[in-house]
């Protein structure tokens, strides 16, 4: 997956990630994009979204722009 969102884009596309995705979303989109390995084995990704961890926000875009290689 290419893409070239702009900053405000990828921001309004994390808020959403973040209010919405589940496990299971991080896994489908991981799978998706070549990246399940990391998803599974980072040790806070989904960690930080089952406990509602305050580093959730910032670990999800850094997933994202990984799995958009931006």
């Amino acid at each position: 997956m290419n893409s070239k969102l702009s900053g405000p884009q990828l921001v309004q596309l994390k808020n959403s990630v973040v209010e919405d995705f589940d496990a299971s979303n991080w896994r489908e989109l991981g799978a998706l994009t070549n990246t399940l390995e990391q998803v599974e084995n980072h040790p806070r990704l989904l960690r930080s979204l089952s406990w509602g961890d305050d580093d959730y926000d910032g670990l999800a875009l850094t997933f994202l722009r990984k799995m958009m290689k931006i």
